[in-house]
Order: structure tokens, then sequence, then C-alpha cells
């Protein structure tokens, strides 16, 4: 008998266990170096043929010495070709959710460098949030298999924590656009190659990290071979990054950036393809759906960050409309809304055949939509206050009175914009020289279409004005300081139409993206499950198709009054409500139907001559 299982006497055993209790209350936390990732034998709680010596021995061993299996033991035997039995932890610990934070942290410094409003940043957008989403998966999808709390992984987090804070310091320069002269070309090479060498650290450092989980089952056959799989992916594609970060010059940026989307791809590919042929390598009894579930919160948490910073740059003046309170109500029940629509119907169970792949693989471009929805329920929370006070303004620069002399034309619209500036009295943002506009109304020889020219002029002035204030930016491409009013007018309202558009594409996506990881995530589905995807596909299309109303350059008509209304996110906000409720009356009647199939066919099996109302309760189980 191994000496760990030597009892002399009935008081060795109290004071081995005094001891160990002592030990426990001074170093509540005692770190290994390295941790096995196997799991134990005897300590596998869900074996159904374990024996009650079996569930003795597992409340005799040490819980601190379940890790310390000696190495040799590990494997040995008949079992050495076999696939290990892998230690799981059914939670997320905390350090994992600790480099959640830094995925949050680059997201935020991005989007605070980038504001989505024009297509060229919407398109660095995704691309970014792609290659940083690629790099939080390959990190969670180890950690929810092989991690363990030991000093090697808690030092290998710290690498990565540092590698994610250089990605968030470059990270913002990454798609700075290239002018026809060669402008930012500098720039953007610099982030591309930062960026590689960033990526390489990473898959580095994973590589490791498998290299360690192949030193533990070094004598499983089948389970050393995948890993040495996994391994020699990350090094390949560390090496891959490497090469890009040499090859990179300013004519070959898209090409080095679809090169990195290919390489994750590659990556993902090789992870799925392992862990649906490999049962030890899949996610069954990890902690994979509560990792991605937990992420979708902070997700949505980083939209209630964005509310609030746009609430206290909408109070900028100090007055709140009911437009405005409006639009803020609405802004926060839609990501209440998105939560109860993702969490309600989300399976707790753990995930693991192809198609809960695909489920896990799918929250990509939920996330990507949910994020986008919520940018643009933050920017129309500021347009709404913008158009609030542009809309007297220039109803005064319009309708004017029509019996004012020519003369007296200068002083009334220098009043009307003067009380336009007064609105932000403690203002920074520098006023605009209208001077030149302003004598065009005083010289006599100026036409009718000159002075309408200059009118339009200063009320384009007064919207700039304000949007500044508001720290709404122009597009960089176009913001060049010598551009009149009217080019930056338009180039103001261009960023608005493609917030609408994309508001409402990324609204309907996260509805029919909901709808998908509904019917993946179903181990079982109930009457009502395929309506209430269908609703939510619907529903999705419908949001989706309100984006073609901002396609003309000008809309006019009703769908114009629509685009430039306040009915942007109560639409949103009407919609996602209604399906929430229409969900739960539907789920509701699908409980009545089934208690009352059962209550009846309970009655008619209670009645049944030689059957005993244990067997009748087995038949109404297995029936309905």
């Amino acid at each position: 008998m191994p000496a760990l299982f030597k009892i002399q006497s009935v008081s060795d055993v109290l004071v081995a266990e005094q001891d160990r209790t002592v030990f426990s209350t001074a170093h509540p936390k005692h770190l290994p170096l390295l941790i096995n990732p196997v799991e134990v034998e005897g300590e596998v709680h869900e074996q159904e043929n374990a024996t009650h010596r079996q569930r003795e021995l597992r409340h005799t061993v040490p819980e601190s010495t379940q890790h310390y299996r000696p190495l040799e033991k590990c494997g040995s035997g008949s079992h050495a070709s076999d696939e290990p039995v892998l230690h799981h932890n059914r939670e997320s610990s905390v350090i994992q959710l600790f480099f959640d934070l830094f995925f949050v942290a680059n997201l935020t410094a991005f989007t605070s460098a980038h504001e989505i409003n024009n297509r060229h940043a919407l398109g660095t957008y995704i691309q970014f949030f792609f290659l940083l989403w690629g790099i939080w998966f390959q990190v969670a999808i180890f950690d929810v298999r092989f991690s363990n709390d030991s000093v090697f992984e808690r030092l290998c987090k710290a690498l990565q924590f540092g590698v994610m804070t250089g990605l968030a310091i470059v990270g913002p320069d990454f798609g700075t656009p290239i002018t026809p002269d060669g402008q930012g070309a500098d720039v953007a090479v610099q982030a591309l190659q930062s960026m590689a060498l960033i990526f390489m650290a990473m898959r580095l450092i994973l590589a490791c990290q498998y290299l360690v989980v192949i030193f533990w089952l070094r004598r499983y056959r089948k389970a050393r071979t995948v890993l040495l799989i996994h391994a020699g992916t990350s090094f390949l594609t560390a090496m891959l990054f490497l090469g890009v970060s040499y090859a990179v010059n300013s004519k070959n940026v898209s090409v080095v950036s679809f090169a990195w989307y290919a390489i994750i791809l590659f990556e993902v590919l090789i992870c799925f393809g392992i862990a649906s042929r490999v049962e030890f390598m899949n996610f069954k009894k990890t902690s994979i759906v509560e990792r991605l579930g937990l992420l979708t919160l902070i997700i949505l948490g980083e939209g209630v960050v964005g509310i609030c910073d746009s609430i206290s740059r909408v109070g900028v003046d100090r007055s709140f409309s009911s437009d405005v309170i409006g639009m803020i109500i609405c802004a926060i029940m839609i990501i209440y809304l998105m939560w109860m629509l993702y969490y309600d119907q989300t399976e707790t169970e753990h995930v693991g055949s192809f198609l809960q792949h695909i489920w896990m693989i799918c929250h990509f471009p939920l996330h990507l939509a949910v994020l986008l929805t919520v940018e643009g329920i933050s920017q129309f929370s500021v347009w709404r206050k913008v158009v609030d006070l542009m809309l007297p303004f220039v109803s005064s620069m319009e309708n004017y009175p029509s019996n004012i002399p020519r003369a007296d034309l200068t002083v009334y619209f220098n009043n009307t914009i003067q009380a336009l500036y007064g609105r932000f009295s403690g203002s920074t943002v520098e006023q605009p020289d209208l001077g030149a506009y302003f004598d065009v109304f005083g010289d006599p020889t100026t036409s009718l279409d000159q002075r309408i020219a200059a009118g339009y002029n200063i009320t384009y002035a007064g919207i700039i004005f304000v949007c500044e204030n508001f720290e709404i930016e122009l597009p960089e491409s176009n913001s060049a300081d010598e551009a009149g009013p009217e080019q930056k007018f338009e180039e103001i309202y261009d960023s608005y139409i493609v917030v609408f558009i994309y508001f409402f594409v990324a609204a309907g996506l996260t509805l029919i993206f909901l709808a998908l990881l509904f019917v993946l995530g179903r181990r079982e589905r109930v009457r009502g499950d395929h309506l209430l995807m269908v609703v939510r596909v619907l529903v999705g299309l419908g949001l989706s198709f309100l984006a073609l109303m901002a396609l003309p350059s000008n809309p006019t008509g009703d769908i114009g009054s629509y685009v430039n209304s306040a009915w942007m996110l109560p639409t949103v906000a009407i919609c996602y409500a209604l399906l929430v409720l229409f969900e739960n009356l539907l789920l509701h009647y699908v409980r009545k139907v089934v208690v009352g199939r059962e209550k009846k066919l309970g009655d008619y099996v209670s009645v049944i001559p030689g059957r005993s109302r244990v067997e009748s309760d087995t038949l109404c189980d297995h029936t309905v």
C-alpha cells in the first residue's frame, strides 16, 4: 500500500488533519510550479459505476495532493495509448475574466480613436475586431481545456497581459488612411509591423503552453500527436506573422491585412477539426459556454459605457429635451432587451458537437453586430441633441422677417448666430469667422444668389459649430482645413447616413444571429421553438431593410422625414420589446399545453388495470 495511506493510529490521523487545517488557514493559496491537467483516478465524480469504497478514497485523499500525482503514473498501464481524461474547471477563473478586461480595453481604445462615421472607419473597425476576437478565441479555447492555476500559467497570463497592452498602444494606428500623395503611409506600415510582432508573441506563448501540456501527456500517443499539431500550428502562424512584419510596405497594406485574416481562419479550422474528431480535445464539460456568455455581457457593458459617455456629451449645454430623454430611455431598453434575448434562451449545458462548434464561432458576428448596434445607439443619442439645437437655428435663418431692410440683415443674422453661440458659453471650440459672409448682405452690388449662398454658409457654419461642441468628428480623409462650410456640412450629413445604415443593419443581424444561436445551441427542442426562430429572423430582416431608406444621398418625402426624425431608437426598442413579449407568451402557451397533456395522459394511465402508479408516472414521462 502506498505510504500516503499508511495510518498508524487514530491520533496520527487527527494530528495530520489538524496540521493540514492550520496550513490551509495560514496559506490559503499555495501555487505549484506546474499542474497535471489529467484527471486523477478516483476524482471523477460523474462515474456512475463508482463503488462506495472509491467514494471513501476520494474523501480520504487530501485535496492538496490531487494535482501532485507522480509523473510516472500518468498514462501508465493499459491506458497508455488511450485518450486522457482532463481535469476541467466548470467555471471561468478570475484570471481568465481579467484577460477579458484587456480585450475590452483594446476595444475601447480603438473605438475612442476611430469614430465610426464613414465607410473606411466602419471597415477598419470590423477588421480590427476580427483580429482582436481571433486572439481572444485562441487564448480562451486553451484556457477552458487545459489551464490550471499554477506559477507557470500565471506567468503566461502576465505575458499575455503585456501583449494585449502593446496591442492597445499600437491598435489605434491600425487602418490609418494613406492619401494618394503618400501621407499616413509611415504610420500605417509601422502599425502593421508592430501588430504582426504582437500577434507572433501571442502565438509563441500559446505554443509554449501546449508544449507543457504535451509534457504531461507524453505517454498518451494520440494526445501527444494532436497536441503537437496544435503547438506546431501556433508556432507556424507565429513565423508567418514574423514574415509579414518584414514584408509589409505602403503598397501591400491591404494584401497583408487579408493574409492575417487567412492565418486566423486557418487556426480556427485546425482547432475545430481536431475538436470534432478527438474526444478529449472537445469542449464538453468545459466552461466555454460561460466564457462566451461573459464576453457577451462585457460587450453589452461596453455599450452601457458608450451610452453614459454620450449622455455626458449631450449635457454639455445643461439642457435635455423630451426627444433626448426618450432616446436615452430607448438606448437603455435596447441593451437590456438584447441581454434578455441572449441569456433567456442560452443553454447551460456544455457544448461538444459539430453544430455547437458552429454555435461557438457564430458568437463573432453576434458580438460584432451588438457592438455596431450599441455604437449606433451612442451616436444617435448625440445626433438627436444636435438636431434639437439646429432646428430652431435653421428655422430662424430661413424664415427671417420679410419686411426687414436689407441693411439690417447683417445685424439679424449676426444676432441669430450669436444666440446659438450663447448656448455654449463655456465652450473651448473656436467660433468661425463669418465676416466675409456678413459683408455680402451689406454690399449693395451683390446679387440675390450670392446673398442666398452667404445665408446658407452662415447656417452651415452654425451647424458645424454645434457638432464640434458635441465632439462629432468629421471623416479624417475629408476634413481639410480649407474646406468650406457647405462641404463640411455635406460630410457631416454623409456621416449621419452611414451611422443610420449600419445601425439598422446591425440591429437586424443581431436578431438573426440570436435566432441561429438559439437553433444551434438547443439540445432538445419543444413545440414553438421553430416559430420563435422564424419570428426572430423576420423581425431582424425587417429592421435591416429599414437601412434602405437612407441609400439615396438626399432622402426626400416621408422616407426622408423618418431618417431625420427621432424614431430610430424607438423603432428598434419597440421591435425588441414586442419580440420578448411574444416569446414569453409563446413559451407560456406551450408550457400550458404540455402540462394539460400530461394531466390528461396521467389520468388515463392511472386507470389502466394491472399498472402501478410508478409505472403510470414513467409512461407519462416517456410519452410526453
